[in-house]
């Protein structure tokens, strides 16, 4: 027998409709607070590029975000050179 597991991430405003599309199968809400300010000093360590969005207060808050987080450093030219800009 085959058994099927369906990871599904969303943002909050979607996840009332992405649930309706799995209507009939079993699901299991899992809520992720963003990250911390430590946790942001360690991805702006490993990733030092991402420092100009990091020193705009507004753009500091989308890297606690985990996805964001991981989408910018995916940006980030194959050199590591430079600032995300």
């Amino acid at each position: 027998m085959w058994q099927v597991l369906v990871i599904l991430a969303t943002m909050s405003r979607t996840r009332t409709e992405s649930r309706r599309e799995f209507l009939g199968a079993q699901t299991q809400e899992v809520q992720l607070s963003g990250l911390s300010e430590p946790e942001i000093d360690r991805v702006l360590d490993a990733f030092p590029a991402l420092a100009a969005v990091a020193r705009e207060p507004r753009a500091r808050r989308l890297l606690e975000r985990p996805y964001v987080a991981d989408l910018l450093a995916r940006a980030l030219p194959a050199s590591g050179t430079g600032e995300f800009r």
